[in-house]
């Protein structure tokens, strides 16, 4: 009877676990965050918009082929000061604040193109750097005369967050690995990959959508560390 009585408390503490992974509702394709405004990360994780869209200010110009939206003039109950966002949502797709342009005073998000425990998104800026040009003599190839200009050249960044952490990290072969560590066949496929490989970030997307499918990410979520980024 004791025998039977243990198997019938491990198969009724399956039957939970299993009902509660049902009922659990997971961060990834299929998840509709709340509408509006979210000004941390502690609001966007517990799924708590801090402002609703009836209460911004500002032109926005969304471009979904590219996952980038932008708001002009960005301000709340009529107050154009520019606030601190830090994400927010359209049509219940998560977008993640990136930049502010200054000149143009816009405030720019990128769409997570892909959700869960490691979710990934990427977007574009400018740099601008100084770079000593010299002047030639045609002549004779001499060089006559020398000055620093200014070089603007357009980049794009790809990060991972982990949302347990709040931790950015830039998308590379190495972080990836020591992101999915505890995935071991996962992490030896990673360092598999040649180091010129042209399909190197196409299969590091693979490999970290792969470690979320095994690691799946309950949302809301509570902060089980504080933010470090």
């Amino acid at each position: 009877m004791r025998k039977i009585w243990c198997l019938a408390l491990v198969f009724s503490n399956v039957m939970i676990s299993l009902v509660a992974q049902e009922q659990a509702t997971f961060f990834n394709g299929d998840y509709h965050c709340a509408e509006g405004i979210y000004l941390t990360r502690e609001a966007f994780i517990a799924n708590t918009p801090d402002y609703s869209w009836e209460a911004v200010d500002g032109e926005m110009v969304q471009l979904p082929e590219d996952y980038r939206v932008q708001i002009a003039g960005m301000g709340t109950n009529g107050d154009s000061t520019p606030v601190q966002v830090y994400a927010i949502s359209l049509d219940g797709f998560p977008y993640l604040y990136v930049r502010h342009d200054d000149k143009l005073n816009f405030h720019e998000f990128a769409g997570l193109r892909f959700r869960g425990r490691l979710s990934y998104f990427e977007y574009d800026d400018i740099t601008q750097r100084s770079k000593v040009m010299h002047a030639y003599n045609p002549a004779n190839g001499q060089p006559f005369r020398t000055g620093r200009v200014s070089v603007v050249k357009p980049v794009r960044y790809r990060f991972l967050i982990d949302f347990t952490t709040g931790r950015m990290i830039p998308m590379s072969q190495t972080n990836v690995a020591n992101l999915i560590a505890d995935e071991t066949d996962l992490l030896r496929a990673v360092g598999a990959i040649p180091p010129n490989d042209p399909e190197m970030l196409n299969k590091l997307r693979q490999a970290v959508k792969l470690y979320n499918d095994r690691n799946k990410l309950v949302w809301p979520i509570k902060p089980l560390q504080e933010t470090n980024q």
